[in-house]
């Protein structure tokens, strides 16, 4: 690539992806000061349009994109927010750590993010649940066991491990049932009520399974999470606690049903 074309990318993604500034709730403006002065005459108007709207049109398109993944990471937060006061703080998180040209993980550490700037405890629980649900969605998969496989379990050969998509959650409230609202037709909303709970979310083809569990097994399966294998895992656990020698067969066949179990290649 020729210098003088790279040096003209560069200036142009620079003023191009500059941040919007917020003049009030659902309202940012695109201010021709923060262009470069030498990219500006650089670009032709072209069919009436100025090079300072050109730029401007862009990157409005720029920006709005990058708040439209914001909000598809995040529906449950933007339903208790409202759109218009989520996307300026979408805004701020950008401005931390600028988006590359990968932009999957665009929301890491958003949750983290809302805690270090003093955002309500109700509005960091509900992004972590968003964000679980996306890892959900993107985890690859393992092979899931077969007849011969839960036979080598059996003997003592084999372990199962679990599935990459299996998330678990501790929330205070019910944050997941907000997932089967309409996002168009909801501006804002109210703080689901206190309702503590342990949650296993699963990919079950293109959807999302979620189940409320016993804390136990939500203890069992943060094990497993850590590289632990299921027989491992209960073997220690039933050292603990023989009281959940009861509960193994339940909650072996629910994982079973939902497909939380893996066989390592």
């Amino acid at each position: 690539m020729p210098d003088a074309l790279f040096e003209f990318q560069e200036r142009w993604m620079r003023s191009a992806s500059a941040p919007l500034r917020f003049l009030a709730p659902g309202v940012a403006d695109a201010p021709s000061s923060d262009y470069d002065p030498l990219l500006v005459q650089d670009i032709v108007p072209a069919q009436g349009v100025s090079a300072i709207d050109r730029l401007g049109a862009y990157r409005r398109q720029y920006w709005y994109r990058l708040f439209t993944l914001m909000q598809e990471e995040h529906p449950i937060a933007g339903l208790l927010e409202g759109w218009e006061a989520f996307n300026p703080l979408a805004d701020r998180f950008l401005r931390t750590r600028p988006p590359g040209r990968n932009l999957t993980d665009l929301a890491s550490g958003f949750p983290s993010w809302l805690r270090s700037v003093g955002a309500t405890d109700q509005l960091v629980e509900a992004c972590r649940v968003d964000a679980a649900w996306s890892r959900c969605f993107r985890a690859g998969t393992l092979a899931l066991p077969d007849e011969d496989d839960l036979a080598a379990l059996g003997d003592g050969t084999l372990d199962l491990v679990l599935q990459p998509a299996v998330q678990i959650l501790r929330t205070e409230r019910d944050w997941l049932a907000l997932r089967a609202r309409p996002t168009d037709s909801v501006s804002s909303m109210g703080i689901p009520p206190l309702a503590p709970a342990v949650w296993v979310l699963s990919r079950q083809g293109t959807t999302i399974a979620w189940d409320s569990v016993d804390p136990r097994l939500g203890k069992l399966l943060d094990a497993m999470r850590r590289g632990s294998g299921w027989r491992e895992t209960l073997e220690r656990a039933a050292t603990r606690s023989p009281a959940i020698v009861d509960r193994i067969a339940e909650w072996f066949a629910l994982g079973a049903s939902r497909q939380w179990w893996g066989v390592r290649g």
